[in-house]
Formats: C-alpha cells, sequence, structure tokens
C-alpha cells in the first residue's frame, strides 16, 4: 500500500512520470496535512528517543508500548513537546541573528 509520504517521495525523484495532476494533488495533499505529519514525525520522535534512553523501560520497570500502540492523548502531549523544544530552537535562531546583525 502506497502512502502519501512516499508518493511524495517519487513524485519528487520524478514529477514527470507522476503525471502532472498527481503532483498536483500531492502538493495540496502536503500544504493542508503537512503541518500535521510533521508534528507527529516530531513527537514520535522524541517519544522514541526518550524510549530508548530508557531502555524502552518506564521509571517502574515495566515496558513501554511503540507509538501505535500509544494513548492519542499521551501521543499528543509528545508532539506539543516536541513542537514547544522546536519553537525555543527557533526563538535562539533569531535571537542570535538579531545579535550578529
Amino acid at each position: 500500500m502506497q502512502t502519501w509520504e512516499t508518493v511524495e517521495t517519487w513524485w519528487r525523484h520524478d514529477p514527470v512520470w507522476a503525471g502532472e495532476e498527481t503532483v498536483r494533488r500531492c502538493r495540496a495533499y502536503l500544504e493542508l496535512n503537512g503541518q500535521d505529519m510533521m508534528r507527529q514525525k516530531l513527537g514520535r520522535a522524541a517519544y522514541d528517543a526518550y524510549c530508548g534512553a530508557r531502555g524502552w523501560n518506564s521509571f517502574d520497570g515495566k515496558p513501554l508500548p511503540k507509538w501505535p500502540e500509544v494513548k492519542p492523548e499521551i501521543q499528543e502531549a509528545w508532539c506539543i513537546a516536541a513542537e514547544a523544544v522546536v519553537a525555543a530552537i527557533e526563538r535562539q535562531d533569531k535571537d542570535k541573528l538579531k545579535k550578529a546583525l
């Protein structure tokens, strides 16, 4: 099964083969959903990094679930945490740029 992510990858490499209409639809989809897709990727990356650092065990030694099995409200919390980190980095970069100018 092809996901939009895989479709997005192949049309970037061969947009002529993908067809103009397919490319247009993919771009429109990604513009509408890309932000949420990135948010989910960041949340998952943060969660996976935490779990990896903990040996995939919680504070009390119980195994931590893989991302697809994590409750939606917990996934949302990880996404919010990841967004906060990205925002902090962006603020820091803007401050450095202002100081450099």
